[in-house]
């Protein structure tokens, strides 16, 4: 990632992109505002998200419900941690509807924030009934 951006490398190597940060002149100094902030786009940059389906029956999303959900994820030393998550379905909630749980993943590197968690929700089959909308079908 830092051959390719020097601001990355001078953050890395001096933990910040101003460098007349230490010298109190921060941005006073005439050409400092020009420079490229990425401070903030460096820190909220998070890798991939993991995706996980989240499988509710037309019962469960007509009603809500809380499923419980058991992940697995690297943290900074790659030692795996299960961590258990419940997941609260709103009543009503449709089909490929997804619910983000901010920085629940992985975390590679010490300076990355770790990584989204999303759960995206899939219908179960019904043998009766199926959904289109928030319209209820009879299937025969």
């Amino acid at each position: 990632n830092c051959q390719n951006n020097a601001c990355e490398t001078f953050r890395m190597f001096f933990g910040t992109n101003n460098p007349f940060g230490d010298v109190d002149l921060g941005e006073s100094v005439p050409f400092c505002s020009h420079l490229p902030n990425h401070d903030s786009d460096v820190k909220s940059q998070n890798v991939s998200s993991c995706v996980f389906h989240l499988l509710c029956s037309l019962e469960e999303l007509y009603n809500g419900c809380t499923k419980i959900v058991k992940i697995t994820r690297k943290g900074l030393t790659d030692a795996e941690e299960a961590k258990v998550f419940k997941i609260q379905v709103k009543p009503g909630t449709l089909n490929d509807t997804e619910i983000k749980l901010a920085e629940e993943g992985d975390q590679e590197m010490i300076d990355e924030k770790a990584s989204d968690i999303i759960f995206v929700v899939k219908e179960k089959p019904h043998p009766s009934f199926s959904r289109k909308g928030n319209d209820l079908l009879y299937t025969t």
